[in-house]
């Protein structure tokens, strides 16, 4: 019942002191597919923008919810994620726009997980809430938002993540959760998890 598919991505670009995190999320038996999307607005402020629609198989394409789509260009390779609606920001319903590429400067490095066992305890208690398969990718962005009818085109220095999980998601089950991506350049990236379980941290 809990099986999810989820797609996320992250962008700074401290030329123009703006990014963004968005994660689409599709819960097939649940009926839904949902997609938030937050933009860091430059001088400080967050936009948030959110949306939910039916959807009762699961798909691969066609990631498109309320204002925001992404859209594969090439596997593994390139996304664009295009947006285009109202956000709240400073409490206020104002004019969002963005038009954003991701070209991967890493290979796609993970695991599917789904006919492996856990190698301890806490492995094998996060396998049970947050998924069994994932994948991450280190990337540059190009491209612009704009921000009440300000634009602001990304720097060369515009880097992110994007990761994607699949099997069971539970968000009640951790304790905690905790995730960071880090970018430094294009070469070397890194990035950490602890999630609590029953049985201890899991730290990867």
């Amino acid at each position: 019942q809990a099986w999810s598919e989820s797609y996320y991505f992250n962008c700074y670009d401290p030329g123009t002191d703006a990014g963004f995190f968005t994660r689409c999320g599709i819960r097939p038996n649940d009926g839904t597919m949902d997609i938030g999307m937050s933009f860091w607005v430059p001088g400080g402020g967050l936009a948030r923008m959110a949306a939910m629609k039916e959807q009762t198989v699961m798909v691969d394409d066609d990631l498109e919810v309320g204002s925001v789509k992404y859209e594969r260009l090439a596997p593994l390779k390139q996304w664009r994620i295009t947006a285009d609606g109202p956000a709240l920001i400073g409490g206020e319903l104002k004019p969002v726009k963005a038009d954003m590429v991701f070209d991967a400067l890493t290979p796609a490095m993970g695991a599917d997980g789904q006919s492996q066992e856990a190698v301890d305890a806490t492995s094998a208690q996060t396998r049970l809430t947050v998924g069994k398969g994932h994948l991450e990718q280190a990337g540059k962005w190009s491209g612009w938002v704009e921000f009440d009818g300000v634009r602001h085109a990304f720097s060369p220095e515009a880097r992110g993540n994007r990761d994607k999980s699949w099997g069971p998601r539970r968000w009640g089950g951790p304790k905690h959760w905790r995730w960071f991506s880090i970018n430094i350049g294009d070469n070397p990236h890194f990035g950490g998890i602890r999630i609590g379980t029953d049985d201890g941290d899991f730290h990867r």
